[in-house]
């Protein structure tokens, strides 16, 4: 049995971090039908039990209910103007670039009870580990290097403003690396996301805490390299490995 959710459509919104989207006026939306539930608003739901030209959407102001939304016949990812220039599963949000842009939404609870896949294999459910019963969006990954040393120059991320930044992001099953806009949060503080910490930083959570809340930020490092790891200007600081991560780490007290 489904635990009740009180949905929050978190957009990443990498000037603010995770921000609440701001969502169209749905008052003259059609009504809500018995079979448009959870089971049926995510992208891979090929039978959908609206009418033509619309499909099952969660409800954005009342908690935990669903209804039948008219849908565009555009793609994933692609720019929009509101929800209804988009596919079916989707939202129309900023992302972590901070463009408009058609967002499928994901779920990210437990193992017997998500919906982490993603339309497209270069796309990845950017959740909070323990997020709970919030639906949060894909966002496309990139294959770049999230750790800066006194070495490195990390410019994979292409942004002439200088204002994007390579982050290793995890949800609770997998980790990737996104280019996003910096985030604020600093050493030891509180996050939900990486791409809320300031550029070469992870947001740590305690994945086997299923309580808690949030997880903090901390500094990135390279486990293979004994100076020059990341951590060199952090006095009585050691580089721990990140499991499953490719040669990063983060830096701790010893």
């Amino acid at each position: 049995m489904l635990r009740k959710y009180s949905f929050l459509i978190v957009g990443v919104i990498l000037l603010s971090c995770s921000a609440v989207v701001s969502f169209d006026d749905e008052s003259n939306n059609s009504q809500t039908e018995d079979s448009c539930n959870l089971e049926t608003i995510f992208w891979d739901n090929h039978q959908d039990p609206c009418d033509e030209g619309s499909v099952c959407v969660p409800h954005t102001i009342e908690a935990g209910s669903f209804f039948c939304d008219q849908r565009a016949n555009g793609d994933y990812y692609s720019t929009c103007d509101s929800d209804q220039d988009c596919l079916q599963g989707s939202f129309c949000s900023l992302d972590q670039m901070g463009i408009k842009v058609c967002r499928p939404f994901c779920l990210d609870y437990n193992q017997e009870n998500n919906h982490l896949t993603c339309p497209d294999e270069n796309t990845f459910c950017h959740s909070a580990p323990n997020s709970g019963s919030s639906l949060e969006y894909c966002t496309e990954t990139t294959r770049c290097d999230p750790i800066f040393t006194l070495e490195s120059i990390n410019n994979e991320c292409g942004d002439s403003s200088g204002d994007t930044f390579c982050y290793l992001i995890q949800n609770s099953q997998e980790k990737e690396t996104v280019c996003a806009q910096e985030g604020s949060k600093e050493s030891g503080q509180t996050c939900n996301y990486s791409t809320d910490c300031l550029k070469g930083y992870f947001c740590l959570w305690n994945l086997e805490n299923e309580q808690a809340q949030s997880g903090i930020c901390l500094k990135l490092c390279r486990p293979s390299k004994v100076t020059h790891n990341g951590c060199d200007l952090l006095s009585d600081h050691k580089c721990v490995k990140i499991e499953e991560a490719e040669d990063a780490g983060f830096c701790i007290h010893k």
